[in-house]
């Protein structure tokens, strides 16, 4: 076994130690313990030094817009049930996230300015998912996702269940304004919501 390969293995183990810990923090209801973004941040970087190939950065400006009618054969287009939560938040747009799609889990800590976001992801297991999802009590939302190919972009239509039924939003990225500017947008493309708080996740999470 070389040095290199020990390195990670003790990385890895203390970062399974990290969450281990908040998780049961979390369950045991500890109230000494101050769940702070920064003491979320702390598992998440110690997470991304165990795991670079699994920490993803993106910096996008993403749109948001109203769904008038469903567009025609939506049921032929890539479909999957999205349940996320929220760990913590704050009004500056800092947001620590869960969500499970299908069999895959992940934490993300994302930063939003406007239109611009910038995310770090982490792959987790069922298991460290399951730990940390009841922190996410009073802060969850349920929606499905279809992938819907417009000329060289993606759209992701979002249609939410539970208590959000009936509305539908559709989101699509570009690396600028100017990208966006250029875009067609699809006939059953409604008012454009960017930006409005009303209509983002987290909000929507703790209504």
């Amino acid at each position: 076994m070389t040095a290199i390969t020990v390195k990670r293995t003790i990385v890895r183990r203390r970062t399974r130690r990290s969450f281990r810990e908040l998780a049961q923090c979390y369950l045991a209801g500890e109230r000494r313990v101050e769940f702070t973004i920064e003491a979320l941040l702390f598992a998440i970087i110690v997470a991304i030094s165990a795991w670079p190939i699994l920490a993803v950065a993106s910096a996008l400006s993403e749109f948001v817009h109203l769904v008038k009618w469903l567009p025609d054969n939506l049921k032929r287009s890539r479909s999957l049930v999205i349940e996320q939560g929220y760990l913590a938040s704050e009004s500056a747009g800092r947001q620590v996230r869960l969500r499970k799609t299908g069999r895959s889990a992940s934490l993300t800590f994302k930063v939003r300015r406007g239109t611009h976001r910038e995310e770090r992801e982490i792959k987790l297991s069922p298991k460290q998912f399951a730990a940390l999802w009841p922190g996410t009590t009073g802060r969850r939302l349920r929606k499905v996702r279809y992938e819907i190919p417009w000329e060289n972009v993606l759209i992701e239509l979002d249609i939410y269940r539970g208590r959000h039924a009936g509305l539908v939003v559709a989101e699509v990225e570009f690396p600028d304004r100017a990208s966006y500017r250029r875009f067609k947008a699809p006939w059953w493309f409604g008012r454009e919501v960017t930006g409005e708080k009303r209509y983002s996740n987290v909000r929507l999470a703790l209504k």
